[in-house]
């Protein structure tokens, strides 16, 4: 019996797991860029209201790859779901996130959502 065989599906797997496992740290690595910091906490941070925002976890202290709803390699996806934001949204506060590829602000108050103009990504 050749013992050779079996090994490959194991080898196989243990490589994807491996370049999976580099990929993962490369992302994370990156961290949050200190432009994207600011706009989530100038611009959306001041957006969360009452009980359920994420007023405390968002500080300058962490990196905000670590935040409650934002996922990096850049901000890719802000979930704020149930996040306390209320009223009307400016959707112009999202224009500094360019990697930002998913929002979800289900759950929240919000009366009225402008679309970013033009501009606003510039």
């Amino acid at each position: 019996m050749d013992r050779r065989g079996p090994r490959t599906p194991l080898l196989t797997s243990l490589l994807l797991v491996s370049l999976a496992a580099v990929a993962t740290t490369t992302t994370l690595s990156q961290g949050c860029d200190g432009g994207e910091r600011r706009a989530l906490l100038r611009s959306i941070k001041p957006l969360f209201t009452g009980e359920f925002g994420y007023r405390d976890v968002w500080n300058e202290s962490t990196d905000c790859c670590a935040w409650e709803g934002v996922v990096c390699g850049g901000v890719v996806s802000l979930s704020l779901v149930q996040a306390g934001i209320a009223g009307a949204v400016d959707g112009g506060v999202f224009a500094a996130f360019t990697a930002l590829q998913e929002l979800d602000l289900s759950w929240n108050r919000i009366t009225a959502f402008s679309l970013p103009s033009p501009g606003d990504f510039m």
